[in-house]
């Protein structure tokens, strides 16, 4: 949704801009400021999950990092059933079935 509202909202300001109407400063401004506040939402959604992504696989290397070839088959057992529910290999937040929503979607998407 916010991305068909930053297209529109960039088409308007373009339309504006080349427009000959005597008082557009002030449509200027408020799509320039309605784009700068969807480009500002789309950043945070991407830096919050991109965040959340490091820190599941940071959760997981730290369980599997532990020291447990010494431990007894109880706590092996423990930590194998902690590592499947974090689901170790699987959960990646995605937008679409290939694109991962991350800073580098960010960076993708503007540059």
């Amino acid at each position: 949704m916010s991305s068909t509202c930053f297209i529109i909202v960039t088409y308007v300001f373009i339309v504006v801009c080349f427009s000959k109407e005597p008082n557009q400063i002030l449509t200027i401004i408020k799509l320039g400021s309605s784009a700068i506040f969807i480009c500002g939402q789309f950043f945070l959604y991407c830096y919050l999950l991109d965040s959340m992504n490091l820190k599941r696989e940071y959760v997981n290397f730290a369980l599997y990092a532990c020291d447990w070839s010494k431990m007894d088959i109880k706590f092996k057992k423990l930590l194998l059933l902690t590592m499947r529910m974090n689901d170790a290999n699987n959960f990646i937040i995605r937008a679409s079935p290939s694109k991962v929503v991350n800073l580098q979607m960010f960076a993708n998407v503007f540059i």
